[in-house]
């Protein structure tokens, strides 16, 4: 009994090590509310201040540690990749990869693809005027976008 008894300690102080070791690798995040899907449901001209309810066009854009993903979902499963960095309330992305299937990116270098997103160029800053664990509201150079989280 005392050899079993041993025995299992011995598996359980093991697999304790394992997971300790295991845990020290795993990626954490301090982007606070903004990783997460976003749904985009308004669009705002900043110039002339008008307003246009796109709920319907299925656009999402989702964060995770420092990759942001956007989908069109109405135009098919085509997504676009980008690299972002949260510094406050500022929020840029950079580095668009176009993903054609699992194991194929290309890197964007025509913009135009981009605007489906409601993203104006290959990088674009961000003032995040509202982020709460329900709401994003982001101000670009040209657009006010209005976000839900999904």
């Amino acid at each position: 009994m005392k050899k079993a008894l041993y025995i299992f300690t011995s598996v359980i102080a093991y697999f304790a090590l394992c997971m300790a070791m295991i845990s020290c690798d795993i990626e954490t995040s301090d982007n606070g509310n903004l990783d997460g899907f976003w749904q985009l449901t308004q669009i705002d001209s900043i110039a002339n201040n008008k307003s246009v309810l796109v709920k319907e066009s299925q656009i999402f854009w989702a964060f995770q540690t420092d990759v942001m993903e956007v989908r069109n979902l109405k135009a098919g499963d085509t997504k676009v990749l980008f690299r972002f960095e949260k510094t406050g309330n500022q929020l840029s992305i950079h580095t668009p990869y176009l993903e054609k299937d699992k194991d194929h990116r290309e890197l964007l270098s025509d913009s135009t693809i981009l605007k489906t997103y409601c993203i104006q160029g290959l990088g674009e800053t961000y003032e995040i005027n509202q982020l709460s664990n329900s709401n994003m509201q982001l101000s670009g150079s040209v657009l006010r976008l209005h976000f839900r989280k999904y």
